[in-house]
């Protein structure tokens, strides 16, 4: 676990109530840890961790995941700070190339990404796409040409540009787009192709296969996912002297002038209690849309929140 010895005492006006304990409201909680904050956590549900945790399983009296999760290499903020709790890379993941197989009725193909840290990033992927299997060399030369204009380069996306859109004005196949790219790209937005934004698709694909060796590798959690991140940020958030409250959903914001422009968000409300201080809302967007919903001078923020369009998480079978 991370050092707490050099930890100043929060300033009583540091105080800030970080509603949800997903990883990103965990990740919030230690940030502002290390800025000297004072923490009040708060969590709906019976345990921290979002959609990324562990649960127990009544029937079976065991505890499992609530869902695969795979992470890439390229996540280096979140392995960072998971060495700051003292959690080596190599004890909670298995790293493995990344290595991308599909099997059609009428394709079957495999690539395999290695690491080469003598050789950029570049040419590694295009000695990987030439020695992949199942498809053409002409839809390996698509493949190689669109990921040196797009990923590697630096050509501009209009905004509203849909990834099927890209992809077809880039010239992939339609064989590169069903066993390829929508394999790959519905599993990492979790949006279909004709929704899915192409200047976001392009910035994960920039983020995964540009930059550091390695950062398209997987790894692969070898303990249960609660104890990758939630438990072990948890029990280091109640050493460093803050709150953590399960099963307390919050109802309301406590505001200063509801109506006023420069309204100031100064605590919130649950069922039974009161809670003051500074406000962080770690939730998805339809949550906080229903808390901000009576603060007029948010109503911006509600208004671009009724333009989300949520989807559930899309699994993708050939």
């Amino acid at each position: 676990m991370g050092s707490l010895e050099n930890m100043a005492t929060p300033s009583p006006d540091k105080k800030v109530i970080v509603v949800g304990s997903g990883w990103a409201g965990l990740s919030c909680a230690h940030a502002l840890s290390q800025r000297n904050y004072q923490i009040t956590l708060l969590e709906a549900a019976p345990q921290c961790g979002g959609r990324a945790r562990s649960v127990q399983w009544q029937s079976l009296e065991i505890e499992v995941d609530n869902g695969q999760h795979i992470l890439l290499g390229a996540y280096h903020d979140f392995l960072k700070i998971l060495k700051s709790l003292g959690i080596e890379e190599s004890v909670v993941f298995t790293r493995h190339p990344f290595h991308y197989s599909v099997i059609g009725q009428n394709t079957t193909a495999h690539l395999v990404c290695k690491s080469r840290s003598l050789l950029p990033e570049q040419l590694s992927l295009d000695m990987d796409l030439c020695l992949s299997k199942g498809w053409t060399w002409r839809e390996k030369y698509q493949l190689g040409r669109f990921i040196a204009h797009y990923v590697f380069g630096d050509t501009s996306i209009p905004k509203n540009t849909t990834v099927l859109d890209l992809l077809k004005q880039a010239g992939q196949s339609q064989s590169l787009i069903q066993y390829f790219w929508e394999p790959i790209l519905v599993a990492a937005l979790s949006t279909p192709l004709e929704a899915a934004s192409a200047q976001y698709a392009i910035r994960v694909l920039k983020d995964s296969f540009s930059g550091k060796s390695g950062n398209t590798d997987m790894l692969i959690p070898r303990v249960p996912l609660g104890d990758v991140f939630a438990t072990p940020m948890t029990q280091w958030l109640k050493r460093a002297g803050h709150t953590i409250l399960t099963n307390q959903r919050v109802t309301s914001l406590i505001v200063s002038d509801p109506d006023a422009e420069n309204a100031e968000c100064i605590g919130v409300k649950t069922k039974n209690d009161t809670f003051y201080g500074k406000v962080v809302l770690a939730l998805p967007p339809r949550a906080k849309q229903s808390l901000i919903e009576p603060i007029a001078s948010l109503k911006d923020c509600t208004n671009s929140w009724h333009k989300y369009n949520m989807n559930p998480l899309l699994p993708y079978i050939t």
